[in-house]
């Protein structure tokens, strides 16, 4: 109920009160994918993360550009798998029980611009803060500047609802200035192929150097710490690197981004696939989440805020 995804009353009410119906086969098989496709992005990816990111993020003096720039990446994944896969797993949980969550994620990682990230990322939180937080201030009605006004107000207060600190609030702004930039630019899809292609893959380079980046405040609310993590980046300051890490992260990276577009390709067809093969995947998959699972137990992010 804290994290997410968080539902309108007027939506999930309704559903709590209502009479309850044995769910079917097919709402229990879908449900156990939800759950354990996000036991898969917690544990393996998310959980795996943690210890270096922590590590080389917490005693940011003792290591390479290399080793902080890699770690700042993790987090990055971190905080997707983390989250992502809780909200996936309330949902698969809910449907169990006969309430139906909205998606609070969609791929944010394939997205080709800052607008389309946060159409993508947290997709309930922002909904909320749409409609009663920009909306009611204007929206995009009325001059431009106002409407870059409303998106600045909107996102500072969404990075301040995440804590009281300077991080944060320069998490919201720096989203806000994007998100300006983004409306700014209008860039139109051209019709050539090649063209298209170029515009979609510089959108996509530039929204996660930019989602990345804001990623260093958010994980550092302490502003100090943010700073000494970029001057130490832009010096290209010597300490350890060991190549465990970065091949850990890399291989988070190309998990990550192969899980999701699984979910795109390979989901639809896998719903509509004979139970065997699910059954299958399923098995694939506890075996790897069993296998990697930390012996700790590695909190929720999210539960924090």
């Amino acid at each position: 109920m804290a994290a997410g995804p968080i539902m309108p009353a007027k939506v999930l009410l309704p559903q709590i009160s209502a009479k309850k119906v044995a769910p079917d086969i097919e709402h229990i098989q879908s449900a156990i994918f939800l759950i354990v496709i996000g036991l898969f992005r917690k544990i393996v990816i998310a959980d795996t993360l943690a210890p270096v990111v922590n590590r080389i993020l917490g005693n940011q003096s003792s290591f390479d550009w290399k080793s902080i720039f890699l770690a700042s990446v993790g987090f990055g994944l971190q905080i997707y798998g983390d989250f992502a896969g809780y909200s996936s797993i309330a949902r698969g949980v809910s449907r169990l029980l006969g309430i139906e969550m909205m998606v609070n994620f969609r791929q944010p990682y394939l997205a080709t611009s800052i607008t389309d990230f946060w159409r993508r990322w947290h997709i309930s939180l922002s909904s909320w803060f749409r409609e009663y937080l920009y909306i009611p201030l204007g929206g995009n009605r009325g001059k431009p500047y106002k409407t870059y006004l409303n998106l600045l107000v909107v996102m500072v207060i969404a990075g301040l609802w995440h804590g009281a600190a300077f991080g944060f609030l320069i998490w919201g702004f720096l989203h806000g200035i994007f998100l300006v930039v983004d409306k700014r630019l209008k860039i139109s899809r051209p019709s050539n192929k090649v063209l298209l292609f170029t515009t979609v893959s510089l959108g996509w380079v530039a929204t996660q150097v930019c989602v990345f980046f804001a990623w260093v405040f958010f994980r550092n609310p302490n502003l100090n710490d943010a700073i000494s993590l970029i001057k130490s980046l832009l010096h290209r300051n010597g300490g350890v690197f060991e190549i465990g890490d970065g091949l850990l992260v890399m291989s988070a990276f190309l998990l990550s981004f192969s899980l999701d577009l699984a979910e795109i390709h390979l989901g639809p067809r896998l719903n509509r696939g004979p139970a065997l093969i699910k059954g299958l995947v399923l098995g694939a998959l506890l075996v790897v989440i069993f296998t990697l699972k930390s012996s700790s137990v590695v909190p929720f992010i999210y539960f924090r805020f």
